[in-house]
This record gives C-alpha cells, structure tokens and sequence, in this order.
C-alpha cells in the first residue's frame, strides 16, 4: 500500500524518527542489538515489531498498518411522541461482509459520534434500534450500509433519521381552484400538516416533507365538492411515498328541510328528471354528479314556500326549505251517484270559505258487456275523494252538500297541526233525504218558506217561492215531523185543510187614522185600540201629524177605538170592515173636555228628582172633588192630564 507520512517511530518507547511522505524513515547511530519499534500515526494502529540490528542489517524490515479507523456519526433531529425517553448513547453494529464473523457493537458519544479500528476490508454497518423505536416511527437511513475500508481510514460513515416525501395530486371535474390537503398522524399527535394544493387546471399536486415513519390520515379540505375518498389512510414506512389521489365526484348540495320529503332534481341543460333522494328532515347533504344550474321539485304531503327551487354549484349555499301549507284529504261516501256534490271548508281563523266541486266520483266505470257493448250501471256505494293544502296551525270546519242527499256528520273541524303527513281527516257519509214540495195559490214569487223540525233541536230550513208559486225544501231527516211556515211582508198565508206545505195567500190590508180637533188642527199622543180576528190586537199612539197607520192587516173586521183625557171624540168607537188589499182612511174629531199642566221638579242643587207624586186639586164651589196626579220621570218632568 502508499507510505505513511508523518508517523511517528518509537524505538523501545523512545521516539526516533518521523516518517516521510512515502512513509520512509531513517534510525541513526544504532548499536548492534534487539529493538522493539512501535508507529503511531493519526487514525492507524501498527503493530510492535522487534527486529535484530547488526552490521549485516542496514535495511529493516517495512511495518504494515493492521487497523484503520473508523468513525461517523448518527444524526437523529427530532424523535416521535411517545419517545422521549431514549438512551444517551446508541449502538452501531458492524460486521465482515460475507463471513461467519461475530458481530462488533460499538456505542455513540452523547452527540451520535462513534469511531473505531478496524482491518481492511468489506463490512456491513447498522445502526440498533429497539422495537419501542421502530414502534414509534423511528428509522435511521440507510437501514445498513456497506463499507469498504481500504489501506485508509474511513471516517464519514453518516446515519440520518428517516423523514420521507409524501406527494399526491387531486383530480377536479372543472378547474380545481384553491384548497388545501392536512396529513394527520395516527394515534399520535405530534404531526399535523396542512398544504396548498398547486393548481393546473383540472389537475393539482401537494406534497409534505419531512414526514417520520407512521400512519397517517391525508385529508382533502374541501367541503362544498364530493369526492371518491375525502380521507386517505396512508403509511410511511422507510422510503418516500406517491400515489394518492383524490378524485372528485360530484357536488355538494347541503339543505335544511322543516319536514321529510322526496327532493327530485333536474339539470337545466338535461330534459327530464335526473334524479331523486329522500330527504329527512333537519340537515341533509347530497351530491350533484355535473356542474350547473339545478332545478329542485320537492315531492311531499307539504307545500313549501315555492314550489321549484334553483341550486348553482358555481355558488354553493345552504338551501332551505320551510313547509307552509300540509295537504289533508277526505272521502265522501253515497248510496246513489249525483252531480253536485262540494265540498265547504270554513277557515275559523279569518273565516273565509273554500268551495272544492263538484265532486267526481272515484270509483271506476264497470267495463262494457260484450254482447250489446253497452255499460252496465254502476251500483253504489260511490265514493268522492277531496283534498286540501292548510296553512300550518290552521283549523277548518269541514262540510259537505248536495242538493239531493244528507250527511253525517254534518261538519266536523280538523285541526292542521302540519308536523307528519295529515292523510285522510274527514270522512261523510251522503244518504238521501226527503223533500217538502209545496206551493203558494194564487202563485207568488219570494214567499219565505221555514221549515221546523218538531220535537228535535235543530236548525230551521228556509227557502223562497218561485215564480210559479212553488216551492221544494229539502234534503231532510226521514222519520222527523216537519211544521211548514210561509211569510212575506204585506202578505198572510193560509194553509189549505188537509195540506202541510199548501198555503192560501191574501194580500193584506191597512187603516190609516186621523185624528183632528175642531178646528182641524192635529192631535198628537192619541191611543188608538185596533183588535180584530185570530186575537189580532194592536194599541198605537198618534204621531205629531196627528196620524197613524195599522199595516199588515188581513181581510176581516176590526174594531177602534180612541182615548185621551183631555178630548172626546166622534166617534169614540167605530167598526171597521178591511177588504184584501184595501187601504181605510178614517178620520176622528176630537173636542176637548179637560185640560193638563205640566212641569219640573228638582231638588234644592237643581237636581231632577225622579218618581215624586205631583197632584192637583180643585178649589172653590163643585171643584173640590176634582183631583188628578202624575209621576215624575227620570229628568223630574211631569204631566197632569185630564183637569176640568
């Protein structure tokens, strides 16, 4: 091999001699004799070697290095969690390459420093690690490594800690845009990284470094697009890692619904529905396979605020949906198929009704017969099907009319609570009833015809004459006794003998009285008695025109008669015969026999004072038997008729 410079020659422990470059060395002035020569050099071991020297010997022999030194150093910079706790020292372990030699352990200095000596040769080297270590995510590079130790010292033998390059990329349906991939070490929490992801278009790569061996979660922080796999269990074991990828599917559609519903969606660029989900209510999120505009149908037993709803993905929100109207649904069941069947419902809260009709009946035609391909007819029971969308809270009175049938119930109220699907919340059942046909002779037109149920709490029927005269009142109960009345002004009805809805009309009559005294001049507050047929009775008093008139009055006779204190009157009684449709003008003169004083009475502060009996009494020759009194009103006024 090259000479060694600079080594230092000892010469029985004494220094002699330094070597040359070419490792040559010279000893002077030596006796003949024994010599134990010893070399040291930086990082190289020679062995001693005794040698003879005489004058037969003026060259000795060349001393051979046996080991050279070898060093390096394992530079570990931060250990995992959980291992805090590691010796000082580390050990490294070498060993001859391909030989059944035993293996030497060497241990490192406080800073990872470790140096030895070694022969020439080929040698494998490693660093120990304890099974906690490599638990922990601990790994040294190169995990061994082969070295060759020439006729030279080896002395930059370099373990690093492992820390690998994690790269993976995203894959978008449209241009990627900003965002952002965390790795996240399991069940551990000293790593925790977040990185931009480098955008190209539909494409985008990230990467992290310095990532200790471990498992870990990559996830892609990006919530308003689905994805095949949002997170991503990945492991680093002892080299660096690619492959992973995050392809997107589709997007995100996050909602807030007040109530379960079947939500069917449609792209404006596509015919047709594209799909459906079921929704519950609260928060849902669903994914949206194209970008675009949608259109969003709910599909439910509620009515929401509008009845389609747009969706951008270009600008992701969170659409919400309130239901404000429920459907509810009846049923009405019939004996016998009619035309005219509605159905009324009566809103309690602002009391406006809302007709549903006429009707359709549900059930289906039965099919033609063969033979003469004419349908039979269809037998009962017939069954109407209604519906109504209800304001949540909302209470209705429900009923149902035909001009031919009767039902029960005859209302029912339904309370819209609007939390689940109402369903069917009325059910009637229709029946026919019977009719009360009459007429009115000689025919008039808008006669009010009552009809009242004997014996039964019931409301009355009421409906007007025809033109003709007629009239048909129903559907009412069978089994009930119905009294039948018939009223209008100016008019009295009789009913015919034997006849329960035939009434006689006669047009009524009037008198209509004056009262005058002598000289012509009104008299006002006159009591005129008019009593007549069918304990007719009627007491009225005269008017400041001095008139009044008795309307109303059916052909017969009637009797008057007229009363004041103060007059007497011609004549002070009279018969009076009223003809159908006849007015009597009749005229009475008054002559006054008394007389009357009025006035006031108060208390000393000028109060009224109500109730007080106030007399009057005659003075002087015949008068003393006169007396007359009157009572005070409620504003102390007073009046004493009749004083002669």
């Amino acid at each position: 091999g090259s000479g060694v410079g600079k080594a230092a020659v000892y010469v029985n422990s004494k220094k002699q001699s330094t070597t040359k470059s070419d490792g040559t060395y010279h000893l002077e002035n030596m006796k003949t004799g024994s010599y134990i020569i010893k070399v040291e050099a930086d990082n190289i071991l020679f062995d001693e070697t005794s040698v003879k020297i005489s004058p037969n010997t003026p060259h000795l022999p060349d001393i051979i290095a046996t080991k050279f030194s070898l060093c390096g150093q394992i530079v570990i910079d931060k250990l995992p969690e959980g291992l805090r706790q590691v010796p000082p020292q580390r050990r490294v372990i070498y060993f001859p390459e391909g030989k059944n030699s035993d293996a030497v352990s060497i241990a490192t200095d406080k800073d990872g420093k470790f140096c030895t000596h070694a022969a020439s040769g080929k040698y494998l080297i490693k660093v120990h690690l304890t099974e906690e270590e490599i638990a922990g995510g601990l790994q040294i590079i190169p995990s061994e490594k082969s070295i060759i130790i020439p006729n030279a010292p080896l002395l930059d033998v370099m373990f690093t800690q492992f820390r690998a390059k994690v790269t993976g990329a995203v894959a978008c349906l449209e241009k990627c845009g900003s965002m952002e991939v965390s790795l996240e070490a399991v069940g551990r929490d000293d790593f925790k990284q977040t990185v931009q992801v480098k955008e190209s278009g539909k494409e985008g790569i990230f990467y992290f470094e310095n990532v200790m061996p471990g498992k870990y979660k990559a996830i892609l922080m990006h919530d308003t697009w689905c994805w095949k796999e949002k997170t991503i269990d990945i492991e680093v074991t002892d080299k660096d890692l690619t492959g992973i990828k995050f392809i997107q599917t589709g997007y995100i559609l996050k909602c807030s619904i007040s109530h379960e519903i079947k939500l069917h969606f449609a792209h404006e660029k596509k015919v047709g529905t594209v799909g459906s989900f079921n929704l519950n209510k609260g928060k849902n999120r669903f994914c949206l396979a194209q970008p675009g505009v949608y259109k969003l149908t709910p599909d439910s037993c509620h009515k929401f605020e509008k009845d389609i709803y747009t969706y951008d993905t270009s600008s992701p929100e969170l659409l919400t949906l309130t239901a404000v109207k429920h459907l509810i649904e009846g049923s009405v069941t019939t004996e016998e198929a009619v035309q005219d069947l509605a159905v009324t419902l009566l809103s309690l809260v602002d009391k406006i009704p809302i007709v549903l009709g006429p009707l359709t009946i549900e059930n289906k035609s039965p099919p033609a017969d063969s033979k003469d391909n004419k349908a039979p007819q269809p037998t009962g029971p017939f069954v109407y099907k209604f519906s109504h969308w209800a304001r949540t809270g909302e209470k209705l009175e429900v009923s149902v009319s035909s001009k031919e049938l009767l039902f029960s119930p005859a209302k029912t109220e339904v309370a819209v609570l609007g939390d689940t699907c109402a369903g069917e919340v009325a059910k009637f059942i229709g029946k026919r009833g019977v009719f009360i046909i009459g007429h009115i002779k000689p025919a008039i037109m808008g006669v009010n015809i009552t009809v009242i149920t004997k014996g039964v709490q019931a409301p009355s029927v009421s409906v007007d004459s025809a033109a003709n005269g007629g009239f048909k009142i129903g559907p009412l109960h069978k089994g009930n006794d119905y009294e039948v009345t018939a009223e209008k002004h100016g008019y009295v009805f009789v009913k015919q003998d034997g006849e329960m809805a035939v009434f006689s009309a006669y047009k009524l009559g009037e008198i209509s009285v004056k009262v005058v005294d002598k000289v012509g001049t009104a008299l006002p507050g006159v009591v005129l008695s008019l009593s007549g047929d069918k304990q007719y009775r009627s007491n009225n008093i005269t008017q400041e025109n001095g008139t009044i008139v008795f309307p109303e009055l059916g052909p017969g006779k009637y009797f008057l008669r007229s009363m004041m204190k103060e007059y007497q009157f011609e004549p002070a009684s009279q018969l009076i015969e009223v003809l159908e449709g006849t007015t009597m003008n009749i005229t009475i003169s008054g002559k006054r026999v008394a007389f009357s004083c009025y006035g006031q009475v108060t208390s000393l502060n000028g109060e009224a004072e109500q109730g007080i009996i106030v007399e009057a009494m005659g003075e002087g020759e015949g008068c003393s038997l006169f007396q007359e009194e009157s009572k005070t009103d409620q504003e102390g006024l007073y009046r004493i008729r009749g004083l002669q």
